[in-house]
C-alpha cells in the first residue's frame, strides 16, 4: 500500500472515534455524507482505552477533514487530525471485498455491528476487549470549562472483528449451526480445527480458541444446549466449562472442550448398566 494510502494509528483512532455508518461509507468510497456537513461528538471509551490522553476531548469533522480537539480550546493544535484527502486515498486502497462488506446491508446493521466493521476496515490490529471503563469515567469533565456530552449507549459498541483467529477475516456472517456443520465435515475429512490466537484474549501455548460453533462441532451439542448449560450450570455431574468472554461472545480453549467431551462420554459409559 503506498504511503499516501496509509493512515497513522492516531488517524485511524480519530476515525474510530466517530464510528458509525458515516465512517463505514467513507471507507467503502461512499463518503458524501461524512464531508457534506459539519459535526462533532464525544469520543467513545473504547477509543480512550487506546488514547487516554484524549479523555475530555471531542471529535469535529467538516468538509476538509476530521480533528480531535478540546472544547473551548479549538484554536490550539489538535490532539490528532486526518484530512479528507488522506481518508479518500486510504479508502481507494481498501480491498474490493472489504469495501463490499462495508457497503452491504447498511440499513440492517446495529450500531455495534457497524462499529465492529469500522474497526476492522481501519485495520486496527489490537482492539480492546469489551470490558468497558467504570460508569464514573463516562461523566468525567474534560480539561477546560465545558463538559463533553457523554454517550448514552453503555455497553455498545463492540470493536473490531469477532472472527479474527490466526489471520484477518471478514466479520462472521454465517449462523453458528451452519459453521458447526462445516467444522464437523472438515473434522470427518481429517482436517484440523482452524483457529489460533484471538485478538483480545491471551495467546494459548500449543492450543487454540474455539467459538460457539467450534464448541458445537467438538462436543456434538447444539449451540442452544450449550447456552442453556452455561446459564443453568448443567449437567450437574459435569458442568459445561465456563468460557472467556470477548466482544459479547463465548470462547473456549479447544483442549478444555475436548477434555470435557471425553469426561462426559466416560461418565455416560460408566453409568450404563
Amino acid at each position: 500500500m503506498p504511503t499516501t494510502a496509509t493512515l497513522t494509528d492516531d488517524e485511524r483512532l480519530a476515525l474510530a472515534a466517530v464510528g458509525g455508518w458515516q465512517i463505514a461509507d467513507a471507507l467503502s468510497g461512499v463518503d458524501g455524507f461524512l464531508w457534506s456537513a459539519s459535526g462533532s461528538g464525544s469520543i467513545d471509551d473504547l477509543v480512550l482505552m487506546h488514547r487516554p490522553g484524549w479523555r475530555g476531548a471531542m471529535y469535529r469533522f467538516g468538509s476538509t477533514g476530521l480533528r480531535i480537539v478540546r472544547p473551548l480550546h479549538e484554536q490550539d493544535e489538535p490532539l490528532a487530525r486526518v484530512s479528507r484527502s488522506r481518508v479518500e486515498a486510504f479508502a481507494a486502497a481498501v480491498a474490493p471485498e472489504t469495501r463490499a462488506v462495508l457497503r452491504a446491508d447498511r440499513e440492517c446493521r446495529t450500531y455495534a455491528e457497524t462499529t465492529r466493521l469500522v474497526w476492522w476496515g481501519l485495520g486496527l490490529a489490537r482492539p480492546p476487549a469489551e470490558v468497558r471503563p467504570t460508569m464514573a469515567s463516562r461523566w468525567a469533565r474534560p480539561v477546560g470549562d465545558s463538559p463533553v456530552r457523554p454517550r448514552t449507549a453503555l455497553g455498545s459498541p463492540a470493536t473490531a472483528t469477532v472472527a479474527a483467529m490466526g489471520t484477518e477475516h471478514s466479520p462472521e456472517t454465517v449462523a453458528a449451526d451452519a459453521r458447526a456443520a462445516a467444522l464437523r465435515a472438515e473434522q470427518a475429512a481429517g482436517q484440523p480445527l482452524a483457529g489460533g490466537q484471538l485478538w483480545g484474549l491471551p495467546v494459548l501455548d500449543g492450543d487454540m480458541w474455539a467459538d460457539i460453533a467450534g464448541a458445537t462441532a467438538i462436543t456434538g451439542l447444539p449451540a442452544k444446549t450449550i447456552t442453556s448449560y452455561l446459564v443453568r450450570g448443567k449437567p450437574k455431574s459435569n458442568p459445561f466449562p465456563q468460557p472467556s468472554r470477548f466482544l459479547g461472545r463465548n470462547y473456549w480453549p479447544v483442549s478444555v472442550l475436548t477434555a470435557w467431551s471425553a469426561s462426559t462420554q466416560n461418565s455416560n459409559e460408566d453409568s450404563r448398566p
